[in-house]
C-alpha cells in the first residue's frame, strides 16, 4: 500500500512539473510574433487548462475510490481476503486451461 502511495505521489509531482514547464515555455515564447507560434501557443494553453481540469476531477475521483476501498478493507477484512482468494482461484483456473 505504501508503494502505491509513493507511486501516486511521484506521478502527481511529475504531472505538476510537466504543467509548470509547459507554462514556462508559453511565457518564454510570448514575444514571438509568428502566426504559427501564436496558434501553437493558443492550443497548448487550451490543452494545459483542459489537463488541469481533467487532472483535478480524476484526482478527486481516485481519492474517493481509494478512501472507500480502505474503509471497506478495515470494516470487512475477511470479505476482502475471501474475494481475493476467489479471484485467485478463478484466474488460476483460466490460465491453467490448455
Amino acid at each position: 500500500m505504501e508503494r502505491t502511495t509513493q507511486a501516486k505521489e511521484q506521478l502527481n509531482e511529475d504531472f505538476k512539473r510537466l504543467l509548470f514547464d509547459a507554462q514556462n515555455l508559453l511565457k518564454a515564447t510570448s514575444e514571438d510574433l509568428d502566426d504559427k507560434t501564436r496558434e501553437a501557443r493558443a492550443r497548448l494553453e487550451e490543452s494545459i487548462n483542459e489537463a488541469k481540469t481533467h487532472y483535478s476531477s480524476v484526482s478527486d475521483m481516485f481519492k474517493e475510490h481509494t478512501d472507500t476501498a480502505e474503509r471497506l478493507l478495515q470494516e470487512k477484512p475477511f470479505h476482502a481476503v475471501g474475494a481475493s482468494f476467489l479471484i485467485g482461484i478463478i484466474l488460476g483456473w483460466l490460465f491453467g486451461r490448455k
